[in-house]
């Protein structure tokens, strides 16, 4: 009976279902499943919402694979911040057109950033390079090929070359972080270079070492004063002056004080000899070597020389034993010194004085006493013969016969005053009205019109010398030898006539009777000096050898080797040939 009964829900309940929860404090959606008043909803709500079959759904498909969890790695920026590898090179540049050089060494320090694989190069600033030094590349990575490829650590190591923008860098060292690095990287690094040093730089340092003036130290003299005062080195000298008027021998006593190189004379006084009470030579001072080597610009009214015009004084390793040593213009003999200064130059010079020299005269010989029936004329005779006179007549026992007897007579040469040359001076010794000196005719006829001729260059003192070259030629007819100068427009200098012709003097020889330079004694490598400049023989021409072959008696064997070898070298003449 209740088959068509409607059944009407009466609805009460008009709220909305809570859809947001708060869970941790954060908000969250749940499903809406009830309407108003708890109604359920229709079929396309949730609650009909049938799940898929997760053995059915794979979540790779939709959402990929799962990443794995990567490694904690330090980055190269934050790993080698502030490491840098730092290798020593150099590289050489070009000079044009300079007869002084022909390269430059560059010196510079390439430094390679680890953090980002960049390059740089920095030169260190020498003072007078003439070039704008610092930094020659800046930070960036550098391309080492057509490829686009840069440089890496592991392209670099010791003893090879970089090529950076053209320019070629030979590496030579590193640092001692570098080595270890490297080292630690399985790299085997060569060996360490010697860094070649730039010639013109050397050249500078030698200029302004000569340049640079010592100032000496303030205590130099108070430290003397303080070490050698009391302490005086007493030599025994002697004034020869026999060769003047009325000359004589006198004793005098040099003392040299070593607190301040001052040297002092006094006069060996005798009894009754005649002189007044005036023993004091040459007050306390520091002597001179050459009094009258004065500069150029001294004024010559001026008679008192301080030590700013004199160049040289005398030392204690020019008093010696048998030396003369001039005083003011007077030449004095050292013939003794007392026990210290004997121990003094043994123990701090490290020099042995020599023996003392005597100088007593002898006493001459006591005339000749007239005996018995002994003729006048002939102790006259007999006189005459010791003094050694040039001729004199020798009688016999009965006085009637008359023979000449020669004898040789040692006549003295006095010393060469320094006018002309000896041998015209040496004349006047001879004749009153002195004549010009006879050359050898024979030997200029055979040697007339024969020249040797050798090229030289100077042994250099001062830079601008190095490059000068010299004919020296030597004539055989008269044995005198010209220096002749050949130009060369690079070093300023004119060339010309740097000697004239005349009778070369060796060095160190007896002014008087000087020993001059003769063929003998030019060869290759020989040494050369006139008047203080001195040459070293570098060449020779054909006409010297040809000379050397026809007179081997007058030539060392070394000094023709070393011509021909010479020539072979320049190509003039051939190794077999033995003409």
């Amino acid at each position: 009976m209740y088959q068509n009964l409607l059944i009407i829900e009466i609805v009460d309940k008009f709220h909305l279902s809570q859809t947001t929860k708060f869970k941790n404090g954060y908000p969250l959606c749940t499903p809406v499943i009830h309407g108003i008043g708890k109604q359920p909803l229709d079929v396309d709500s949730v609650e009909f919402f049938q799940p898929v079959n997760p053995v059915r759904l794979d979540p790779e498909m939709t959402y990929g694979k799962k990443k794995q969890v990567m490694t904690f790695v330090l980055p190269q920026f934050y790993q080698y911040s502030n490491k840098t590898l730092t290798f020593h090179a150099y590289f050489k540049q070009s000079v044009l057109e300079s007869p002084l050089e022909h390269d430059r060494v560059r010196q510079v320090k390439i430094h390679y950033f680890l953090e980002d694989d960049t390059i740089t190069i920095i030169e260190p600033e020498v003072k007078n390079s003439g070039f704008t030094q610092g930094r020659l590349v800046r930070r960036n990575k550098i391309v080492k090929n057509d490829l686009g490829d840069t440089y890496t650590w592991k392209d670099f190591n010791i003893g090879i070359d970089i090529c950076i923008y053209g320019i070629v860098y030979h590496i030579v060292n590193c640092d001692a972080y570098t080595k270890e690095y490297l080292s630690s990287q399985g790299i085997i690094l060569g060996d360490p270079e010697e860094m070649p040093k730039d010639p013109y730089t050397e050249r500078r340092k030698n200029v302004e070492r000569q340049q640079l003036v010592t100032m000496p130290h303030p205590d130099d003299k108070l430290k003397r004063f303080l070490e050698y005062d009391g302490k005086v080195l007493r030599f025994n000298v002697v004034w020869d002056s026999r060769d003047q008027e009325f000359g004589e021998v006198r004793p005098y006593m040099l003392n040299y004080y070593l607190s301040d190189d001052t040297v002092e004379v006094r006069e060996v006084r005798k009894t009754n000899d005649g002189r007044d009470p005036f023993p004091l030579l040459l007050r306390r001072q520091k002597l001179p070597k050459n009094w009258k080597d004065l500069p150029a610009n001294f004024p010559s009214l001026v008679m008192e020389i301080t030590e700013k015009e004199v160049s040289e004084f005398y030392t204690p390793s020019d008093l010696m034993v048998g030396n003369t040593i001039c005083v003011l213009g007077r030449r004095f003999l050292i013939y003794d010194c007392d026990a210290f200064t004997r121990r003094y130059f043994q123990d701090v010079l490290r020099i042995t004085q020599g023996q003392a020299i005597s100088i007593e005269e002898k006493p001459p010989a006591s005339p000749k006493r007239v005996r018995g029936r002994t003729c006048t004329f002939q102790i006259l005779l007999d006189n005459l013969r010791n003094s050694k006179l040039y001729i004199f007549p020798r009688f016999n026992s009965g006085m009637n016969a008359l023979n000449y007897h020669f004898f040789t007579y040692s006549q003295e040469i006095p010393p060469h005053i320094g006018i002309g040359a000896p041998e015209d001076s040496l004349q006047s010794c001879f004749n009153l009205q002195p004549q010009r000196p006879k050359p050898d005719f024979i030997k200029y006829l055979v040697n007339a019109g024969k020249v040797l001729r050798y090229t030289a260059k100077l042994d250099w003192v001062h830079p601008e010398d190095q490059d000068r070259r010299f004919v020296i030629s030597y004539c055989l007819a008269d044995g005198k030898v010209q220096i002749q100068e050949l130009e060369n427009r690079s070093t300023g200098i004119p060339g010309g006539r740097f000697l004239r012709a005349m009778l070369l003097p060796k060095h160190n020889t007896n002014p008087d009777d000087p020993e001059y330079y003769s063929p003998a004694d030019f060869g290759i490598g020989c040494r050369v000096i006139a008047f203080g400049h001195h040459f070293i023989i570098t060449g020779a021409d054909l006409f010297v050898y040809r000379y050397m072959e026809e007179n081997p008696d007058k030539f060392r064997p070394d000094i023709i080797e070393g011509v021909r070898n010479h020539l072979i070298e320049t190509r003039v003449i051939k190794p077999d040939e033995n003409e």
